[in-house]
């Protein structure tokens, strides 16, 4: 579905430090198509993450005045994993949208923009709002994509971004100074450590009243010894490997209780990974689903969750373990999907499942600046983006990006 690597360039001790992150999106025709005979406004907003932060994008629908006919307009926007109060940082894109024949639109923001966290609807660009863009929505079928691809330069990010990650947990507890308990065993961690990555944290600190600040430890009855450890070894440096397939379950819910932000974008690019390398089955797929519904929130990943069931037989599916642990709402909605995806298929047989429909750029690779893999999936690479890439050199549809 999509990619995302990244670089960063120091200027050798220059003051203003640039980030670069290149990003690739598949967004499959059939989803353009619907969009066109609903009239609707929003395609769908899928948020695209590395360790910097994430790529907000949306395609929108609209119709020139006094006239019956429509044009696509694309939105992007970059949002920091880190952004503190009264921060902001400078963006600019270079984007490039290319069809199924490869005729393609190129643009790059007219000036920086800029994000603030007191704002986060400040800050999206615009790009090609024009026919010229609604004329790639044409194609025969739904087994077509069209590719959004481009590169991010973010300035100021010394501001935003995480440091440099040194070492791991299991060698950082010295000078220690809040604990956290879980059974029998006491994890000894740093405040400065949990703000930094959670939420959570952060608010239980900043509050004068509380009991748990002032004594210093925590306590955790429902949580798990393991759970906990590997959480706390993705919070500290060392890029320690814990997501994969038997912890995603236990993870996406701790990144959900205590406001994990980077822990809930590292469970999104496993399970939409996951979604788009292999035919998933059913069992598997619902656990999926489950988890973006219930933990992530995140509604366009469970809806390709549902997606790669779509061809499965409903006795099958609804007789997945994470199926009868829904709730009514979620069992509506998910049926509700299920059957729109059912009654594409019977309308178009030869429409590709959108994991295929992802093609071989199916992957969602996020990367860390200063490293070649971020350790916590062990599927993730780095291609840094230099600051002496030209525009061709950023737009050009080389080997690797179509492998």
């Amino acid at each position: 579905m999509a990619s995302v690597s990244s670089g960063h360039d120091g200027g050798n001790g220059s003051a203003e430090i640039k980030y670069y992150l290149k990003f690739a999106i598949n967004i499959p025709y059939s989803d353009v198509k619907r969009m066109l005979e609903t009239d609707t406004r929003l395609l769908y907003s899928l948020k695209d993450c590395s360790r910097a932060g994430r790529v907000n994008w949306k395609l929108k629908l609209y119709q020139h005045q006094g006239t019956d006919q429509s044009y696509l307009a694309l939105y992007l926007k970059f949002e920091p994993q880190v952004c503190t109060d009264g921060v902001s940082c400078t963006t600019e894109f270079s984007v490039r949208l290319t069809g199924p024949d490869n005729r393609s639109v190129e643009r790059q923001s007219s000036s920086p923009r800029q994000f603030s966290k007191a704002d986060d609807s400040w800050g999206w660009s615009q790009f090609a709002a024009t026919d010229e863009l609604g004329s790639f929505v044409s194609a025969p079928d739904g087994s077509e994509v069209l590719r959004l691809s481009g590169v991010i330069k973010i300035y100021e990010s010394s501001k935003l971004l995480y440091p440099r990650r040194r070492h791991n947990f299991t060698r950082a507890q010295n000078g220690a100074d809040f604990r956290i308990q879980v059974g029998q065993v006491t994890f000894h961690v740093h405040r400065t450590v949990l703000v930094l990555n959670s939420d959570y944290f952060a608010a239980l600190f900043s509050r004068q009243d509380s009991e748990v600040a002032r004594s210093g430890l925590m306590t955790l009855l429902d949580e798990k010894v393991q759970d906990v450890h590997l959480m706390l070894q993705f919070m500290y440096p060392g890029y320690s490997r814990v997501l994969e397939e038997s912890t995603l379950l236990s993870l996406s819910s701790l990144a959900s209780k205590f406001q994990l932000h980077s822990l809930t974008w590292s469970c999104l690019q496993f399970v939409d990974t996951q979604l788009s390398s292999e035919s998933v089955e059913p069992e598997k797929a619902m656990k999926y689903y489950f988890i973006c519904i219930r933990w992530l929130r995140c509604p366009d990943l469970a809806e390709q969750c549902v997606r790669s069931v779509s061809g499965q037989p409903w006795a099958r599916v609804k007789a997945a373990p994470h199926f009868r642990q829904l709730d009514e709402p979620e069992r509506a909605a998910f049926l509700e999907a299920f059957l729109d995806f059912k009654e594409d298929r019977r309308r178009a047989p030869s429409a590709a499942a959108p994991a295929e429909a992802g093609g071989e750029n199916g992957d969602f690779d996020g990367a860390s600046a200063e490293t070649e893999s971020d350790g916590k999936t062990g599927q993730v690479k780095m291609n840094g983006v230099h600051a002496d890439h030209s525009e061709d050199e950023v737009f050009r549809d080389s080997a690797d990006e179509r492998s």
